[in-house]
């Protein structure tokens, strides 16, 4: 995570995100998203095979975030997206380790499958959906 971190920072993923969000992300806002991301997957594998889809839920997270946001952006706006060469190389792989250590510890259902990428969508809407509040229609201007 931190090398993914590192590139979306030394990238400018905050000034990405002002030229095609116009989203105007700041350094907090970066920090502390990347510091609730990686402070979540610690505890996911933390939890462990105890309840897999919880613990499977920080892969899926990764690969949503390697295929959905950060290639599906680049793909969409036709412009390199910061962070998306360490989350293709970094989290895709690490995902499939994962996943296939559960399946081989037989804990890998459909549901603990399903639930870890639904999971995964919906840390990133709420993501996206806290900041469009924060940015496009503050509750407190």
């Amino acid at each position: 995570m931190g090398a993914h971190f590192l590139e979306e920072f030394a990238l400018n993923f905050n000034g990405w995100a002002l030229q095609m969000l116009h989203a105007p992300v700041s350094s907090e806002d970066f920090h502390l998203t990347n510091a609730a991301v990686a402070m979540y997957c610690i505890g996911c594998a933390a939890i462990g095979w105890r309840s897999p889809s919880i613990a499977l839920s920080g892969a899926g997270i990764g690969v949503v975030n390697a295929i959905g946001f950060h290639t599906g952006s680049s793909l969409l706006f036709l412009a390199y997206t910061p962070g998306t060469t360490t989350s293709v190389l970094l989290f895709l792989p690490t995902a499939v380790v994962v996943y296939r250590a559960a399946r081989k510890d037989g804990v890998l259902t459909r549901r603990a499958l399903l639930v870890s990428l639904g999971v995964g969508v919906l840390w990133h809407l709420f993501m996206g959906g806290v900041f469009a509040i924060k940015y496009f229609a503050p509750l407190y201007p």
